[in-house]
């Protein structure tokens, strides 16, 4: 009996002595897909295990591997997602901003009058920029429109010599930070979205977006037109911009959701007039994905022709 008892305690050290059986975490990043930038407050609902977690200020969240998931946020679309296999992944999800579609966008060739208005900068000829993948802000710091103001209208030049096929637009006014870049609020209700087929109207011209019915109060410190461009698809990102084997400028644009790739000509999308930017009341950002932060452009870069109208 006591040389039972010896076993049964030998064997019972060695067992809880074992190491424990590591659990596998999943990382999950959820960006905006307007703007590519982390997106904190995410709900993420796991399935298999059945897990419950949020995203932190860097929009990165761990959960215990699952089949898949599920991420919501206020103000984005929801998608479910299977998870990725492989170990190490992080899994990029990218939600799709609710937005609004102005019943008002208006393509008109040649220049419009307009009462009172702000160009983002000097116009250059034969000089443009093609709207693919990008995050853009013009700020607009100086006081010279009167306090009040409203935001009236958004004016974009385009300068295509094709027909617009591709691309979507996410557009929204922000206030400005302390160091003069782009807050990350939006002084309309949602952002506006601007689709391919309400650009191809004409090739060159001025797209006008009316948010007069927004009734958009003008900052006294200034405002930023975030502009962000995407593929048609938001989810979608660009992993070539030429195709070699044909030597056509071609963009192989590849789904983050669905892994689906398609390629599609440069030109096809939306190509903006560029202006030598006036450094006096406006100053020109672009958001770095890498460095999860806004860049500022040195005076007189190129940046592209943006317009406000606003009415004291």
């Amino acid at each position: 009996m006591s040389r039972l008892l010896y076993f049964l305690t030998l064997f019972s050290v060695f067992f809880w002595s074992l190491p424990a059986k590591s659990q596998s975490f999943y990382e999950i990043l959820v960006l905006d897909a307007a703007e590519r930038r982390p997106l904190a407050g995410v709900s993420i609902n796991a399935e298999a295990p059945s897990t419950q977690a949020i995203t932190g200020s860097d929009g990165r969240v761990r959960v215990p591997r699952p089949q898949a998931f599920t991420a919501s946020h206020i103000g984005y679309g929801t998608v479910r997602i299977v998870a990725s296999s492989a170990e190490g992944v992080v899994d990029s999800v990218l939600l799709i901003p609710q937005s609004i579609i102005l019943p008002d966008i208006v393509v008109a060739r040649g220049n419009v009058a307009a009462p009172f208005s702000l160009l983002s900068g000097e116009p250059v000829r034969n000089r443009m920029i093609v709207a693919t993948q990008r995050v853009d802000a013009v700020a607009f710091t100086e006081a010279r429109f009167r306090v009040p103001s409203q935001l009236r209208q958004v004016r974009l030049h385009l300068v295509n010599d094709r027909e617009i096929s591709q691309g979507t637009l996410f557009l929204r006014v922000s206030t400005l930070t302390a160091t003069g870049a782009p807050a990350d609020d939006n002084l309309l209700p949602r952002p506006v979205e601007v689709k391919a087929h309400q650009m191809q109207r004409t090739k060159k011209g001025v797209l006008t977006l009316d948010l007069s019915a927004e009734n958009v109060e003008v900052p006294a410190a200034g405002f930023a037109v975030v502009l962000s461009f995407t593929p048609s698809q938001p989810d979608e990102v660009a992993v070539s911009r030429q195709d070699l084997l044909n030597q056509e400028k071609m963009m192989e644009l590849v789904s983050i959701n669905t892994g689906n790739r398609r390629k599609v000509a440069y030109d096809a999308f939306p190509m903006l007039a560029s202006v030598k930017s006036r450094a006096t009341f406006c100053k020109f950002w672009r958001y770095n994905n890498k460095a999860g932060a806004w860049q500022l452009h040195s005076a007189a870069s190129m940046v592209p022709a943006v317009e406000a109208v606003m009415e004291n």
